[in-house]
């Protein structure tokens, strides 16, 4: 029966019918015309900061563009072994050679030219866990652990490097039980990802233990912290982490979205149920206006996710709705792809969320209508993409245009 009716409308829809109350619902483009409205649908918004979680980040960013920006990268190996096994013995650890960090760049955003180098320091501290301050001072010439140069072309060839780091240090550390926390920083101009926990790639601490047995094998020490103490959740982010220190200003205007630390975007909207309703929505746009932003380089772009919420309103912490969106291309929404320095209006189509939230708005519990906008690479670069708000002049806010057609009822001529 359903593949009847189909044909049956298919057909009526292919007469050339000039209009009555009982074709438009089924072929409207033939009697109805599409109207179109602005709203100002942006009931809520506002700017979040910081995403990811500090140490969440899949990559870390570290860089250096002179005076302008400074980001370094913090690894840590709370845990360092005092024995190695010998033969099913374990011996104790008296000597240490060929002590290095194995580094994975990842090769798909290098943003230097030439050659690079990567200094290692000592940045072990009883301050906080989130005191830069404490951190900052301690990358100083009496604390270099070592240093190697990268060159970006023999990246393509092998992205994993060794950085050397001091035996006398490491065996100082192994004898007297202490941990080992390296700060990673760039001389030169550019920027590079070292890999992380997140994708299963951080750097490791390799050394041999026992310089005079060829026959022992090297030792391999993968990242891990113990601090905030009582905090495992909070120890398992710092294990590795990016440490700003330089980095531009956050924009001024209401919307943003990028930069280190990072941020997003919020906006809730307001839709009139007559446009859920009463009406065949055609296409959907949410406009936006960017406003310039300074502190970056020439060339820099960025690509901004709109992503939905997905948690049902009663969830008030913005935080944690944040956490809970949908994944980005969710919903068919093309990024925008802009550079920080750029302004003018952005349009993003959205009519396929907007008909989800139709459909969403029949459910006993339906997500609220907001979204976010976010950097496709939050947390690892240092550009973002700024938009006027609420609180500009009427003309640069946020606003909805929505193309549609009126529903027609079917009923005696």
């Amino acid at each position: 029966m359903i593949a009847v009716w189909l044909a049956l409308a298919a057909g009526a829809c292919s007469d050339e019918l000039a209009g009555g109350a009982t074709c438009p619902s089924l072929c409207p483009e033939q009697s109805l015309p599409i109207e179109e409205v602005v709203l100002d649908a942006v009931a809520f918004d506002t700017t979040l900061s910081p995403f990811p979680v500090p140490g969440t980040e899949i990559g870390v960013l570290v860089a250096s563009r002179g005076d302008s920006l400074d980001v370094r990268g913090i690894f840590r190996y709370d845990s360092l072994p005092r024995v190695y096994p010998d033969n099913g013995v374990d011996r104790q650890i008296v000597d240490v050679d060929s002590a290095r960090i194995r580094v994975r760049i990842d090769t798909t955003q290098i943003g230097f030219t030439g050659t690079i180098t990567l200094e290692a320091y000592d940045v072990d501290t009883s301050a906080a866990d989130t005191d830069t301050g404490a951190l900052v001072p301690l990358f100083r010439p009496d604390r270099l652990l070592g240093s190697l140069e990268i060159n970006r072309q023999e990246l393509f060839l092998d992205d994993t490097v060794n950085v050397p780091i001091s035996n006398a240090v490491l065996r100082q550390k192994i004898a007297a039980q202490q941990r080992l926390r390296v700060g990673f920083r760039m001389v030169g101009t550019g920027e590079l990802i070292i890999q992380s926990v997140e994708n299963g790639l951080a750097p490791v601490l390799v050394f041999d233990p026992a310089p005079d047995n060829p026959d022992i094998n090297i030792r391999a020490v993968s990242v891990n912290s113990r601090t905030p103490v009582g905090d495992p959740f909070g120890a398992s982010d710092r294990r590795d982490y990016s440490l700003p220190v330089i980095v531009p200003p956050a924009p001024s205007e209401r919307l943003s979205a990028g930069g280190l630390p990072a941020q997003r975007a919020f906006l809730r909207l307001n839709i009139p149920a007559y446009y859920r309703d009463s009406v065949v929505l055609v296409r959907a746009q949410l406009r936006l206006v960017q406003r310039p932003t300074a502190g970056v380089a020439d060339g820099d772009s960025a690509l901004v996710y709109l992503v939905a919420a997905s948690s049902s309103p009663t969830v008030t912490d913005l935080t944690r709705v944040a956490l809970l969106a949908y994944p980005p291309l969710s919903f068919g929404v093309a990024p925008i792809y802009a550079a920080p320095r750029d302004s003018g209006e952005r349009r993003i189509d959205i009519i396929l969320l907007l008909r989800q939230w139709t459909l969403d708005a029949t459910l006993p519990d339906p997500p609220q209508t907001a979204i976010f906008l976010r950097r496709g690479d939050e947390g690892r670069a240092v550009g973002r993409l700024a938009f006027y708000g609420l609180d500009a002049p009427a003309e640069l806010r946020p606003r909805l245009h929505l193309s549609f057609v009126r529903r027609s009822r079917f009923g005696l001529p």
